[in-house]
């Protein structure tokens, strides 16, 4: 088994609910950049992991900096687009 095999489920699952967090928050997308987008957030991502990977070829490194990839997803993917919209909910009971 590969490196790429074990992150696939843990991955898969991040890009869903990042989907599902970017679908219940357009508003939010729609105030971003385009570098801030989910597309431009999680192909930077698996850059960093496929570059890191053909630079060193050492899983070690590839597995510190796929953490650090999966921390940085959900924070900007999942809990961003949430906070946005608990603070818009919450401006209008108001």
């Amino acid at each position: 088994m590969t490196w790429m095999h074990a992150w696939t489920p843990l991955a898969h699952r991040v890009m869903v609910v990042a989907a599902t967090s970017a679908l219940m928050a357009p508003g939010f997308w729609q105030k971003k950049p385009w570098w801030c987008q989910p597309w431009s957030i999680l192909l930077a991502g698996v850059g960093v992991l496929a570059g890191s990977w053909w630079l060193t070829g050492r899983w070690w490194i590839v597995t510190g900096l796929g953490c650090a990839v999966v921390a940085w997803w959900w924070l900007f993917l999942v809990l961003a687009p949430r906070f946005d919209q608990q603070e818009g909910a919450g401006l209008e009971e108001e």
